[in-house]
């Protein structure tokens, strides 16, 4: 005796749902693991002496390998360039800091997917740790989300792109290198 056509369609949709869940439960799991192994890892700052008040240690090291590729050069070298990404990550997380808290859990969200292994290598399609990504996947990536047909991913391109060259021209560091004197003395 044959199964009737539903049940065959009943039993194909049961094995979806039941691979769904498994799939869902290794995603979620292995987040959650490599989350507990990066926490436990030390992560190398340039900006380890600093406090913030909305960055993370992992949001730092993210922003460390997106900034350099957006401002395209316009770091200093050297012992100045440590101390510009310091001051940049600090017009950073004034900004944040300063901003209403609906806007701060969005790009918390946003930050915290980047750092995601997961999210990392499904959303950004980089492979390496952040802090071992090259500039070509950085650009890679970046050109990914700024080209995107999806309006999310070509929004949060809009967000760390604003983000970072807004605090970059209002930063002492980038003011000689585009010829403005500083304020006025009153």
């Amino acid at each position: 005796m044959q199964a009737p056509e539903n049940f065959k369609f009943i039993s194909s949709r049961r094995q979806f749902l039941k691979t769904s869940l498994i799939g869902t439960l290794l995603l979620t799991s292995s987040g959650w693991i490599t989350g507990c192994l990066s926490s436990s890892q030390k992560t190398t700052l340039l900006v380890a002496e600093k406090e913030f008040q909305f960055l993370t240690a992992a949001n730092q090291t993210l922003l460390q390998a997106i900034c350099p590729t957006i401002l395209d050069g316009e770091l200093p070298c050297g012992k100045k360039r440590r101390d510009a990404m310091t001051s940049l990550l600090a017009e950073i997380d004034m900004f944040l800091s300063s901003l209403p808290l609906l806007l701060q859990e969005e790009i918390r969200q946003l930050f915290d997917l980047l750092n995601l292994s997961t999210g990392r290598i499904l959303v950004a399609r980089v492979w390496s740790r952040w802090e071992t990504a090259t500039i070509e996947e950085v650009e890679s990536f970046l050109n990914h989300w700024r080209t995107s047909s999806l309006a999310l991913l070509r929004d949060s391109h809009f967000t760390l792109q604003t983000l970072t060259i807004a605090a970059w021209y209002n930063n002492l560091f980038s003011w000689k290198s585009i010829g403005y004197p500083g304020s006025p003395q009153v």
